[in-house]
Order: C-alpha cells, then structure tokens, then sequence
C-alpha cells in the first residue's frame, strides 16, 4: 500500500477529473438522491447569480435493494481521496447536518455562507461551501484524508452506493457498485463480503439520507429500505 504522500504524488500527474458542478449542479445532485427514493414530488427553488431557479423533482413507484448493497470496502483502506482531490462542487449542509459537523469538528475551518433555498415553498436555510476553483478545503494536506469523514456532506458519505433509477420502469435499485467516475480515476477499491461493521456503516449512510428527507419533509421509501436491509443481514 502506497503511502499518503506517493498518493498525492501519484495524483497530482495524472488526467483530471474534469466535471465541474455550478450551484444548480451540486443542489441538483443532491436532491437526485431524495428523488430516487421520494414517495411525492416536490420542487426546489433557489438563487443563482441573482436569477431565480426551479428544480422539479419526481416519485418513483419502487425501490429495490440489490444483493450488491451487501458488500463492504473502505476509501481509508487505500489512503485514496482522488475523489477529493478530482472533483469541483459545493458541498451542501442542511441545518441540522451543519450543526452536526460543527459539535463533532469544533476546531475546523468552516468557511461558508448561508443559502435560502425553498423546498415546496418552505423556507430552509442551508450552509454552503463553494470549491470550484480548489480541491475540498476539508482534505487534510498531511495524511491525505477527510478531516470531517463521520460528519460530511451527503454527496460524499454516499460513495459507491447508488441510487441508481430506471426511468422506463420507474423504479430505483439501492445497490454499491462503482459510479463512472470511478473509472475515470482508476479506484483502487475492491468489494469483498460484507461484515458487522460494514452493515452498520451502511446503516448509518442510510438513515443520513433518511435524516435529510425527514428534515425537509419529504417522505421517502428510506424507512422500509433500512428495514429490509437489517432483516435480509439478520437472517
């Protein structure tokens, strides 16, 4: 296993990641994972460059748990972080969620600003950091790793596992599989069984999505999903 330094040296001479998301992008990404799994529509609405944004979201009928979800890996495993390193977004905290990061990082640097964003007309304040022009400020330099890993955004405490929709039928399959971008940048992550400790972090990424809905009044399928998931490891 390559050292944290060889790993950002590696890093740093090979192809970018090149996809950049706006606002629009990074708000877009982030509700996609609340529309995979709601049970109602709902729009969101926000500024942009001053210009007003409506972002219309859709239910799905079903939601099916794929046997890939019950296998485990670890980033911290590899000393990987080419995904922070390689991607340009915002991350984004609801209310609740940045209240998290800062009672769990009370000395991290939290650089952002307020954003009003409406979720069927409801007001909800959100924390946004932008890092267009600069890899997450949250990666730390020395040991090449997430400095706020048990209280990061949505986006990523989801990594490789997929909400992943099938517009024909309607219907979205929870599964753990690599995303393109993975790759893209060669992942060095190999699945293997699934472990206690590997169902319980899956849990909990799980139920941080089903936090976020809940706290901005979506109803989702999450609740029966965690509950298939704990029966089907239990047996």
């Amino acid at each position: 296993m390559k050292n944290s330094l060889e790993v950002k040296e590696l890093m740093k001479k090979e192809r970018r990641f090149n996809s950049i998301y706006t606002l629009k992008g990074s708000i877009e990404k982030l509700f996609g994972y609340l529309e995979a799994v709601s049970k109602v529509p709902f729009f969101v609405s926000f500024k942009e460059n001053k210009k007003n944004v409506i972002l219309k979201f859709y239910p799905v009928k079903k939601v099916v748990v794929s046997d890939n979800l019950f296998r485990e890996y670890s980033c911290l495993d590899y000393n990987c972080s080419r995904c922070c390193w390689k991607k340009r977004d915002f991350n984004i905290y609801t209310t609740k969620q940045f209240e998290e990061l800062k009672n769990k990082y009370p000395n991290e640097n939290l650089p952002g600003k307020k954003e009003i964003i409406f979720v069927n007309d409801k007001i909800f304040e959100f924390y946004v950091e932008e890092n267009i022009n600069q890899y997450c400020r949250h990666l730390d330099d020395i040991n090449n790793k997430c400095k706020i890993h048990t209280a990061n955004p949505i986006h990523c405490a989801l990594p490789l596992i997929k909400f992943k929709q099938n517009k024909k039928t309607n219907t979205t399959h929870i599964t753990r599989e690599y995303f393109g971008r993975n790759w893209f940048m060669n992942c060095p992550v190999k699945f293997k069984p699934m472990t206690e400790e590997g169902f319980n972090t899956t849990i909990w990424m799980l139920s941080r999505v089903k936090d976020m809905a809940d706290e901005l009044n979506i109803p989702t399928y999450l609740p029966e999903v965690i509950e298939e998931v704990k029966m089907r490891w239990r047996k």
